[in-house]
């Protein structure tokens, strides 16, 4: 069986408009040569697209079997040359990403770095939002990428894995439980915690597995960074928990001592959203989603 695109084309007119005449006029060719057309089509086919009335034409049910197969194949052409014209001309266009400011510090600067030196014409926009916010901007059409974190979920989205961040006790220098070589959260529950925003993943992440164990957080100050944690550790107004990799690149800290955490949630997973949908996920963020998670 032979597909010829253009002969898919005049049939979806023929359904659209329910004339031969009318999809004559809207595709600007003769009644006679579309009706040649379907009728060497259905030949080749060996079945019967539409009965021939004496004043209209029939569509029998495997002419709607045919309608739904033939725009899926004329659409998915259109997005190829679409594509093929960008590739050819040189990828232009912005992709707008929704982070948490950890996330955009610690791991998307070289790794944007690197996107923009081979696609130039593509304009990064980034949103500081925590991982709630980030999933909403992108359920909401607002931004095209979104990055998060353990537990938050992205329902009604696609959903990849982005990285993994080991988290760990952060405590002041001389603090008891230093005399621990490792700790677990219910170690720690006694004490009061310097915590970040009650919406961002890692606070979230901390009051669930408190709650598993029948204890609260004992919140004694609350700030919007993690940087801001580290100064009020460092203070002695509490202790905390900090993914590693970003303390690894922040050790101005004197004050500071880290501890592994032994617990199963310690290995925290990142990941990316986007909606998944050939004819909105355009190629830029295409090209983007696949070098985040390269």
């Amino acid at each position: 069986m032979r597909i010829d695109l253009y002969t898919m084309r005049l049939f979806i007119a023929v359904m659209e408009e329910k004339s031969l005449t009318k999809a004559a006029a809207r595709e600007h060719i003769a009644a006679s040569a579309i009706s040649k057309r379907l009728s060497d089509f259905e030949q080749s086919m060996n079945i019967r697209l539409f009965e021939r009335r004496p004043t209209r034409l029939e569509a029998t049910p495997a002419a709607y079997v045919l309608l739904r197969h033939a725009r899926t194949i004329c659409q998915n052409v259109e997005q190829l040359q679409v594509e093929m014209s960008d590739l050819s001309e040189g990828i232009r266009g912005a992709v707008r990403i929704a982070a948490s400011i950890a996330v955009v510090t610690q791991y998307l600067p070289q790794q944007l770095h690197a996107f923009s030196a081979r696609h130039p014409g593509i304009v990064i926009e980034l949103t500081d939002s925590l991982s709630p916010h980030a999933i909403q901007l992108v359920s909401e059409g607002r931004a095209d990428i979104g990055i998060f974190g353990d537990p938050f979920v992205a329902t009604g989205l696609r959903s990849l894995p982005y990285g993994e961040e080991r988290l760990v006790a952060v405590l002041p220098v001389g603090h008891e439980l230093l005399q621990n070589e490792s700790l677990t959260l219910a170690e720690m529950l006694s004490y009061d915690f310097v915590c970040l925003r009650s919406e961002s993943s890692l606070s979230t992440l901390l009051v669930n597995a408190a709650a598993r164990l029948g204890q609260p957080i004992n919140r004694r100050v609350q700030v919007s960074g993690n940087e801001a944690v580290c100064c009020m550790v460092e203070m002695g107004m509490g202790i905390s928990v900090l993914p590693a990799p970003w303390l690894d690149k922040h050790q101005n800290f004197a004050g500071l001592v880290t501890r592994p955490l032994d617990e199963p949630w310690a290995l925290r997973r990142l990941q990316l959203c986007f909606h998944d949908n050939p004819h909105t996920l355009n190629m830029p963020t295409q090209l983007l989603v696949e070098h985040l998670r390269s």
